[in-house]
């Protein structure tokens, strides 16, 4: 039997959140560098049995499986269900050679202290995935911030190997003297995703709550009825109430025409949607959390052919993509900016508009589609 990789996460898998799509590419990658990915996680009934052990594209899953006691669950999420992750690798035959990669669990102390314990106890090589790194302005209390500042500062800096998105966070680490391992987000470029249905407006994507939220309706509040005239606003992952929060009742009458909220969608109709959509709007503004951060609908729709409408702060603006050939950046996050990159959108004629995609969907491909990586994840894995 060959070498293992044992990847761990709290996510619900496959497809239960942005970064499991990630670990799934990531194990998808391992298993091209002649790796046997097996997955410690918290399976997805959407897609795998959750009580016993199975497989999923040729991915073996073990299930973390939460206790139906209270006492005894209260305990295992107080330990990062530590134990039964430890006992589905024993049961998996960990050893020597094998290597560990773990998300960060929710920044939890004795989890990262028992799986350490263990993995030098076998003698494996363990590496910390660190896709996000926070500022204090991201906590609520003091508190809290320092619990993270431990966990990301002090008890990641145990692990043989850390790998990150952003050459932000690689620079913090590897002033830390750590060996640091550089990826973006991962994707596919499938051939049919790039299928999309016609229409005589523009529809634009706004995927989630985060970020410059208030900026992006604002922007689409301010232009005119004619410019409204030409677009179709797609929300996911935005209630309505929120959204009417966020701007008056009477630009929400001039919005509500062209805009769409959709309730949660499974993996595929989300895909289903994205062969629909021209466009990906994310207004950031600048600060450790958007430096820090790669966001991976970024990669994921442009493999659709979407063209990204993004704020110029991190790593995809500043590495990856190419404003005005694949892209549109915005310059800071105000509204209007913003408007601005908008209506640069709009003013596009459907060849124009083409040329953007076709370069949208080929820089996808060579620069995040998975298949890209194997040769640089196996010399990770071989000399972490």
């Amino acid at each position: 039997m060959g070498k293992k990789v044992f990847i761990h996460s709290s996510d619900s898998f496959p497809h239960g959140a942005a970064q499991t799509n990630y670990i799934q590419y990531l194990a998808l990658i391992c298993k091209e560098a002649g790796y046997i990915p097996v997955m410690i996680v918290r399976p997805n009934g959407d897609y795998v049995d959750t009580q016993k052990s199975t497989y999923y594209m040729e991915m073996k899953i073990k299930p973390i499986i939460a206790s139906g006691n209270k006492e005894v669950h209260d305990q295992q999420r107080k330990n990062g269900f530590s134990r039964e992750r430890i006992r589905a690798m024993e049961e998996s035959g960990i050893a020597m050679g094998d290597v560990v990669i773990t998300f960060e669990l929710g920044y939890n102390i004795n989890y990262h202290r028992s799986l350490q314990k263990f993995c030098e106890k076998v003698g494996v090589k363990t590496i910390v995935c660190v896709l996000e790194y926070w500022g204090a302005e991201d906590f609520n209390t003091k508190e809290k911030y320092e619990h993270f500042r431990y966990v990301a500062d002090t008890l990641y800096l145990k692990y043989d190997g850390i790998l990150v998105m952003s050459r932000a966070v690689e620079q913090h680490y590897k002033e830390k003297g750590k060996k640091v391992f550089l990826f973006p987000p991962f994707s596919e470029c499938i051939p049919s995703n790039k299928i999309r249905k016609s229409s005589k407006k523009y529809s634009f994507l706004i995927i989630s709550n985060k970020d410059s939220f208030e900026s992006m309706i604002r922007a689409f509040a301010d232009l005119g009825v004619s410019e409204l005239s030409k677009i179709e606003l797609h929300l996911c992952g935005v209630k309505e109430e929120h959204l009417r929060e966020t701007i008056k009742y009477s630009e929400w009458k001039r919005l509500s025409n062209c805009v769409t909220i959709h309730p949660w969608m499974k993996y595929e109709k989300l895909h289903e949607l994205y062969q629909q959509m021209h466009f990906l709007l994310i207004a950031r503004a600048v600060c450790q959390r958007t430096l820090a951060n790669f966001p991976s609908k970024v990669p994921e729709t442009m493999t659709h052919g979407i063209v990204p409408i993004v704020s110029e702060v991190g790593d995809y603006t500043e590495y990856y993509l190419r404003d005005g050939k694949d892209s549109i950046f915005i310059k800071g996050d105000s509204v209007e900016e913003t408007m601005r990159a908008i209506r640069k959108a709009i003013g596009m004629n459907m060849e124009e508009y083409e040329r953007y995609s076709k370069k949208a969907y080929q820089t996808a491909w060579e620069r995040f589609d998975y298949h890209r990586w194997i040769q640089q994840i196996k010399e990770m894995l071989e000399t972490v």
